[in-house]
């Protein structure tokens, strides 16, 4: 059964989403530390609840998303910038590569206020390195997945093998929370407004059940979800117009007749 209707979709997910949550959890991604604190993995019970209430709150109101437009914007218009000086080089572009930097540093400005991709490949790969080794570790065909009685042998060393990503993950966001909590520390009054400064806030609460390790595995779950689909679905649409050229032109006539060819696509040219 396939529910394609948003008024279909929404009573399913609503009503019925503790039977979505009961599902099983692919052997690599057991070797995430902290899996009981993840959105993803962990069952709906009211800590799960807690979590989710805390991210639509506070990262998925009409209001939050429209006082990130001009992030948006601005991510946007590096991202044209450099693709811009390669057309002048006459030098190719990686859509794929560009496409999940771009998404990528996006994400990681929404939750913690830093770029962790350098569009030009020259730094600051390592986070996005760690990412493409554990997703390509949940992807392959993994014996364990389908003979659960094999997963405690790992045949494959698929679960292996994303450990050592899993973990340095983490060691990259011990670092990012620690500087935060320092600036926080030495001055009260800083904040970044962002999705890091309320989970902290979180950890201040009397009966909070938030702590550094679950921000640490909520903030990796939520970089990790938000930058692989939108890449991926960027890339597929990018491929099929190439191959459909026809659909190409009818694109670039519609774009002309909403756009100034003189100015930038917005946001709100496209509502």
């Amino acid at each position: 059964m396939v529910a394609s209707f948003p008024q279909t979709t929404k009573p399913i997910l609503q009503n019925h989403v503790d039977n979505f949550l009961d599902h099983p959890v692919p052997d690599a991604i057991m070797a995430m530390p902290n899996l009981e604190y993840t959105l993803a993995w962990i069952p709906g019970d009211h800590v799960w609840h807690n979590r989710r209430r805390v991210c639509a709150s506070h990262l998925f109101t009409t209001q939050r998303l429209d006082s990130l437009q001009h992030l948006r914007q601005k991510k946007v218009d590096q991202l044209l910038q450099h693709i811009t000086k390669h057309c002048v080089l006459g030098t190719p572009v990686y859509i794929t590569d560009l496409a999940s930097a771009t998404i990528l540093n996006l994400m990681s400005n929404t939750m913690f206020s830093i770029d962790l991709v350098d569009l030009r490949f020259e730094s600051a790969q390592e986070f996005r390195e760690l990412m493409w080794r554990i997703m390509e570790g949940v992807g392959k065909p993994n014996i364990s997945d389908y003979f659960p009685i094999f997963r405690s042998l790992d045949l494959q060393g698929v679960k292996r093998g994303t450990v050592p990503s899993y973990k340095r993950l983490h060691e990259i966001l011990d670092g990012i929370i620690h500087e935060r909590m320092k600036l926080k520390a030495s001055n009260s009054t800083t904040s970044m407004n962002d999705f890091l400064d309320v989970l902290l806030d979180q950890c201040q609460m009397d009966g909070s059940d938030f702590s550094s390790k679950t921000i640490k595995t909520l903030l990796v779950e939520l970089v990790f979800g938000g930058s692989d689909t939108s890449s991926i679905t960027i890339e597929w649409a990018m491929v099929e117009l190439l191959r459909n050229p026809h659909v190409m032109q009818k694109v670039r006539i519609e774009l002309s007749e909403i756009i100034s060819p003189t100015r930038r696509i917005k946001e709100s040219d496209i509502d």
